[in-house]
């Protein structure tokens, strides 16, 4: 597997559709949830589409998973939409390669890097798939340097 590049992430503010998902059906659910998000108005700020896993319950293997554009401020977003702050970060960014259908493996391939890479580690932040305006797919996991170096 190619290490990944690095990128600081600044700091935005997200709006978007926010669901929970069993970790195996998620690959099922979460498409008909960006449907239904394509579906929701707001003003983003750019061109670029979000797919953040909120939060994630290992002993559960439930997470809670927010399609999202990048809004200037909440004042404007509806009523009932899912709101994220999200601070300034560093990020390992890992490019997805192929159909959508397959980012579960990408997703993969970046956490076992993110497990077993001996110089980072999670930095408890939102992890998220960042689509361009050409809807090209990169992960971008948020880490610092581990306080344990093997």
């Amino acid at each position: 597997m190619t290490d990944p590049r690095f990128e600081p992430c600044s700091a935005m503010l997200l709006a978007g559709i926010r669901c929970h998902h069993d970790l195996q059906a998620a690959p099922q659910q979460v498409p008909a949830q960006w449907e239904a998000f394509h579906a929701t108005p707001l003003r983003q700020t750019q061109a670029v589409t979000y797919g953040v896993t909120c939060s994630f319950d290992a002993a559960t293997q439930r997470l809670e998973y927010m399609c999202a554009v990048e809004v200037s401020s909440f004042d404007e977003v509806p009523e009932g939409t899912g709101r994220l702050r999200v601070p300034d970060m560093l990020c390992a960014v890992f490019p997805h390669v192929g159909p959508p259908h397959d980012i579960p493996a990408t997703w993969g391939r970046a956490m076992h890097w993110l497990a077993s890479n001996g110089r980072w580690e999670d930095a408890h932040m939102p992890n998220f798939e960042r689509y361009d305006e050409r809807m090209q797919c990169e992960i971008w996991l948020p880490v610092r340097e581990s306080r344990v170096q093997g």
